[in-house]
C-alpha cells in the first residue's frame, strides 16, 4: 500500500474554497465544447446561514366566497369574521333593518284606515307583492355584503345541496337559513325602540 494517505482537511477560507471551486471549473471547461462559462470573484455566492432558521411566509387564506356557504356554524363563522374586517357593516345592516321596519309599519298604518273586507283583500294582495320585492331587494344587498345565503348564487347553491330531498325541502331548508341568520343580524345589529325614539 501507498504510504501516502490523504492530509487531513484544512480549513480553509471562503476566498480559498472560492479559488479551488474557480480550479475546478476551468478544468471542467477545458473538457466542455460550449461557450465558456466565467466565474470571477467579484460577485461571489452568500455562504449559507448557520444557526438562523429560515422561517416561511405565511400568507393569510385565501377569502371565502360567501355564495360557497350553504351550512349555518362556517356561515356564522364568516359573518363574524366580516364584522372584524368591516366596520361599515354594521350601520350598513342597520339601516335595511330600519327600512323594513319602516316599510312594516307604513303598511299596517295604511292597512288600519280601511274597513271593508273587500278593500283589506285588496290592499294585503298589494302588501304581498311589496314583500317580495322588499324581500329581493334586500336579499341582494345582504348577498353584496358579503352575507351567506343571500343573493341569486348563495341562493341557488343552498337549494342544490338540499335537493336530494326534494325541491319542497330544499326551498324550506333555504329559507330556514335565511331566517336564522336574519334573526342573528336583528340580535346583533337592531335597534330598540327606545333607541329608535319611539
Amino acid at each position: 500500500m501507498s504510504s501516502q494517505s490523504s492530509p487531513a482537511p484544512e480549513k480553509l477560507s471562503w476566498q480559498d474554497h472560492l479559488a479551488k471551486l474557480q480550479q475546478i471549473v476551468a478544468n471542467t471547461q477545458k473538457k466542455y465544447t460550449g461557450p465558456p462559462v466565467p466565474l470571477t470573484s467579484s460577485n461571489p455566492p452568500t455562504p449559507p446561514s448557520i444557526g438562523r432558521p429560515q422561517h416561511a411566509r405565511i400568507s393569510p387564506p385565501p377569502p371565502t366566497d360567501p355564495s360557497s356557504i350553504v351550512e349555518w356554524p362556517p356561515a356564522l363563522r364568516h359573518v363574524r369574521r366580516l364584522e372584524r374586517q368591516n366596520v361599515s357593516l354594521q350601520e350598513s345592516v342597520r339601516s335595511l333593518i330600519r327600512e323594513h321596519r319602516a316599510h312594516e309599519e307604513n303598511w299596517w298604518h295604511e292597512r288600519s284606515k280601511l274597513s271593508t273586507q273587500a278593500e283589506l283583500k285588496v290592499y294585503d294582495m298589494k302588501v304581498y307583492a311589496a314583500q317580495v320585492a322588499m324581500r329581493t331587494h334586500m336579499a341582494g344587498k345582504l348577498g353584496e355584503m358579503g352575507i351567506p345565503f343571500f343573493g341569486e348564487i348563495a341562493e341557488k347553491n343552498v337549494r342544490d345541496c338540499n335537493t336530494g330531498a326534494g325541491s319542497i325541502t330544499a326551498e324550506t331548508r333555504l329559507l330556514d337559513l335565511q331566517r336564522k341568520m336574519l334573526d342573528y343580524l336583528e340580535s346583533a345589529y337592531g335597534e330598540d325602540d327606545d333607541e329608535e325614539g319611539n
